[in-house]
């Protein structure tokens, strides 16, 4: 199965497909159009409100994205209820199937709930909170929203623009005009500004866009200590994460000038089972490496009573550029609280 998401991912991805890849592609294609008329049809029925929506007598704030994973919703929702939770009861629900995600968000957070259908969730703590804050919940539509922040990462602006299976996205760019404010991460793979800008205002002219980037903040110990970047200079280190963007990962690690030997990536979410791991661990051996940096989510993937190596967590912080404008919007759109 894991050699059938890497081929597939690598289909995907590849502009210079062999002729079998061409056709298999065009498979992909002709079922995409079909996912993309029950999209069309689903959005329809909630535009057109056929669909009743849940409205809740508090603020709500969508947090999600339009492609696979990887565009980094996760870390703004703690960036969101961190700040939030200065002034209001908050609490984040996420979407009932990513546990590595839960449990991070849970760990760093407190406040953090769990579930498919959060309209009942909600349902049950609303006198307990001011405001609510949703991970992954762009095509979340059973709820009236108070904000709808979409969040893109720099490679969805690359090469085409096709829906899931085909390429990467789960709706067509012109749900871009459901988003109250969109923010683009990894703004340093970006090398137009302006052009992109252009772009996204034809779907959604007046929409507020933001550009963010994710800073090294510690490396973390197993057990959550933190771990002197000294200590990793000059070593021969790898590198073994299961994350939905991996190049963005790597990018920013690589910013800290660190010498990166072996890099094993695998699909979003994957389990490391004990196989995978005695098999990634002698490959580290043959490199002579001893020190192996993952990020948070893969933390909870690994069992760390196997493990030989010594694993440190590579803990960022999202930054975004002109802060202050942005929680002039967000202010703006949850008044009242």
């Amino acid at each position: 199965m894991l050699k059938l998401k890497k081929a597939y991912l690598n289909l995907i991805e590849r502009e210079d497909k062999r002729i079998l890849e061409k056709f298999i592609y065009i498979f992909l294609i002709i079922l995409s159009y079909i996912y993309g008329a029950v999209i069309y049809l689903r959005n329809f029925l909630f535009d057109h409100k056929i669909i009743t929506v849940y409205s809740l007598n508090k603020k709500v704030i969508g947090v999600g994205n339009i492609s696979w994973g990887g565009s980094g919703t996760t870390s703004l929702v703690i960036y969101l209820h961190k700040r939030l939770s200065s002034s209001f009861k908050v609490a984040s629900l996420t979407k009932g199937y990513a546990r590595d995600e839960f449990t991070l968000l849970k760990n760093k957070l407190g406040n953090v709930f769990d579930g498919k259908d959060r309209v009942s969730i909600l349902k049950k703590l609303v006198n307990d909170y001011d405001v609510f804050i949703l991970d992954d919940s762009f095509q979340y539509r059973k709820l009236k929203k108070d904000l709808e922040i979409l969040v893109m990462g720099a490679k969805e602006f690359r090469r085409t623009k096709r829906l899931i299976p085909a390429y990467i996205f789960r709706e067509p760019l012109k749900s871009i005009n459901r988003a109250d404010i969109l923010i683009i991460t990894y703004k340093e793979m970006i090398a137009n500004r302006e052009r992109i800008k252009a772009f996204i205002w034809e779907f959604k002219p007046t929409l507020p866009i933001f550009f963010a980037s994710y800073e090294f903040k510690s490396f973390l110990d197993r057990y959550n200590n933190p771990k002197d970047l000294d200590y990793f200079k000059g070593k021969y280190l790898g590198v073994l994460t299961a994350v939905g963007y991996p190049e963005g990962f790597l990018f920013t690690l690589k910013k800290l000038g660190l010498q990166i030997k072996k890099i094993f990536a695998y699909p979003d979410h994957y389990n490391f089972t004990d196989r995978d791991i005695i098999s990634i661990e002698r490959e580290f051996t043959k490199e002579n490496v001893s020190d192996v940096i993952i990020t948070y989510k893969d933390f909870y993937h690994l069992d760390f009573q196997r493990v030989r190596k010594n694993y440190f967590i590579f803990d960022v912080e999202l930054k975004l550029e002109e802060e202050n404008i942005f929680w002039q919007v967000v202010n703006s759109k949850l008044k009242g609280i």
